[in-house]
């Protein structure tokens, strides 16, 4: 057993948010020391020791070999003791987890026997000599996969032997920060995740797991695609001004550039597919603050609360909403609701 797993048993989130947490090495040792004062004095003649060794959490039980009586009343004492000490523990787990604040929208990927993937999106990229005359890596956000770079030479002979896909992508500040959230988020529910890179995601993953995408909207991927096939009231789309939301039927368009870093537009769309029982849970912005702040929202309990409660949501609900989020140096400062549309 490990202090990380102990800890969040018993203390929860306040363990995970201390920088240094001693507690659980100090009470593990404060409890080694009360057990051999104890067997040193009125449970020398005990038949059993209870020891917790050095560096461990593991209880063990061993036979006292100053034992020469039996003492039953003082075994009986012992016994009970721990008996009261481990329904204690035992309680206190049981109460968190009882009383725990109910993430409605999540429930769909807890209650689930299928896998749940967290797709982070990644920026397809492409190397060529540069000035210097030294290999560099581009980003072009009109380039996102191999078929895409073949059509811009096909285009531009000039490029044809100059550069060529790279080995490698790369993801933004959004995903690991995100990543963490999500991923405290499932641990909490003792649920397992698994991650994996936009760019090596497959259409059947869509239709045999379940989904959380966070991701730019940039770089055109499968996610981008499947909102726009899924979602019965808005679909994104690239035009003149960058990328837009638009409702389908009023044709209300919802511009999603803006001309400065610290302010930027999130959308959140979650849909639940009635057919085969599959979650998807997206997040998309621009930049890295609107990812970040809206996931940062919708893994906080009190705060999902809320939201689910205002717009009446339940756990199979299909939602769309967009945000406008205001930050500096990728930390944001304020959250305001746009839209909510519910499918």
């Amino acid at each position: 057993m490990k202090e990380t797993t102990i800890g969040l048993e018993l203390f929860g989130d306040s363990f995970l948010n201390e920088t240094n947490s001693s507690r659980i090495r100090v009470s593990i040792y404060n409890l080694r020391k009360r057990l051999d004062s104890y067997y040193e004095n009125e449970g020398k003649e005990d038949s059993y020791r209870i020891e917790i060794k050095k560096g461990q959490y593991y209880v063990s039980f061993k036979r006292n070999n100053n034992h020469k009586t039996i003492d039953y009343n003082k075994r009986y004492k012992l016994v009970l003791s721990l008996i009261i000490v481990l329904l204690i523990c035992f309680g206190i787990t049981i109460t968190k987890i009882l009383y725990q604040p109910k993430i409605v929208l999540w429930n769909s990927f807890f209650k689930s026997e299928k896998e749940t993937i967290l797709v982070v999106g990644d920026l397809f990229g492409v190397e060529g000599r540069n000035y210097l005359g030294r290999t560099s890596w581009y980003r072009d956000y009109n380039i996102n996969s191999n078929a895409d770079l073949f059509e811009f030479k096909r285009k531009n002979p000039f490029f044809k032997d100059s550069i060529y896909a790279s080995s490698y992508t790369y993801i933004t500040g959004m995903g690991s920060v995100a990543s963490k959230d999500i991923t405290k988020l499932f641990t909490n529910h003792q649920r397992d995740i698994s991650i994996k890179l936009s760019s090596k995601l497959e259409y059947r993953d869509l239709k045999q797991q379940n989904i959380i995408y966070v991701g730019p909207l940039k770089n055109k991927n499968k996610m981008i695609d499947y909102f726009n096939q899924t979602n019965t009231e808005y679909n994104l789309f690239s035009g003149e001004k960058g990328i837009s939301l638009k409702h389908k039927k009023k044709g209300t368009i919802y511009p999603l550039s803006t001309a400065t870093d610290n302010t930027e537009y999130a959308i959140v769309s979650k849909f639940y597919e009635k057919s085969n029982g599959n979650s998807q849970f997206m997040f998309f912005s621009d930049h890295d603050i609107g990812v970040m702040a809206t996931v940062e929202y919708f893994t906080t309990a009190q705060k999902i609360k809320a939201f689910t409660s205002k717009y009446k949501l339940g756990e199979k609900t299909s939602f769309t909403a967009l945000f406008k989020v205001k930050g500096q140096e990728r930390t944001n400062l304020s959250l305001e609701l746009i839209i909510v549309a519910i499918n």
